[in-house]
């Protein structure tokens, strides 16, 4: 189960305090799809980065089974949290346009140790031919469109099956069939999966739907 418990978060702007996460709380099932809703700048984005341990809150914690992530938490421990236990989608995607394809959706299996590299292509290709990128494996991805980089990344964050999958608007950048594909995939996901998303065809699938509003967190009942 992963609790977001009491998550406080403000920023400096222009010299005055802005609250963007006040005691927001929320608890996701293990295994569940869940989506995330609620105006642009609202804090999604910021409460995600806090999920995966990229930013520390102001106060409260995220709690998966056993670990946990204070406030107090250190670097290491974060990192530590998010590489066992996190994938992600960022919004901005943070791909290495230098590298091709092949060698970003790669780059999280060879972090965790996979050298062998018959098994590390078997399962980049496989994760790359259901989101139908496979011909593109040996491209960089300076070349690709917004579409097919917003693949890369989604294959990059699935292939090392963590236990839970943020995702920031993964289907922004999709045509509708596409979109399709990428959804179905991740409901497909073998974990826990919250997503980012103003898609009313990605929240239709969602077995919950929170939204984010005024800095708290609340279940839309349907």
């Amino acid at each position: 189960m992963l609790e977001i418990q009491n998550i406080c978060k403000s920023f400096n702007h222009r010299a005055k305090k802005k609250v963007v996460l006040d005691h927001a709380s929320m608890i996701i099932k293990n295994n569940s799809k869940v989506a995330l809703i609620g105006k642009s700048g609202c804090g999604k984005t910021t409460l995600l980065n806090i999920i995966a341990g990229l930013i520390l809150p102001d106060d409260g914690k995220i709690l998966y089974n056993q670990s946990s992530l204070k406030s107090d938490s250190r670097n290491k421990e974060r990192a530590n949290f998010r590489f066992n236990y996190v994938g992600y989608v960022p919004q901005r995607l943070c791909l290495i346009n230098e590298y091709t394809v092949f060698e970003n959706i790669a780059y999280f299996l060879r972090l965790s140790g996979l050298r062998d590299y018959q098994v590390l292509s078997s399962k980049v290709k496989r994760v790359a031919t259901r989101l139908k990128i496979d011909e593109l494996l040996g491209e960089k991805v300076s070349s690709l469109s917004a579409g097919q980089c917003q693949r890369v990344a989604i294959a990059r964050a699935i292939i090392t099956s963590r236990p839970i999958l943020l995702a920031d608007e993964p289907t922004s950048a999709l045509d509708n069939e596409t979109k399709s594909l990428v959804t179905a995939e991740l409901m497909q996901y073998p974990g826990t999966v919250l997503i980012v998303t103003h898609d009313a065809d990605v929240i239709s699938f969602c077995r919950e739907t929170f939204l984010l509003e005024d800095g708290k967190v609340s279940k839309i009942l349907i």
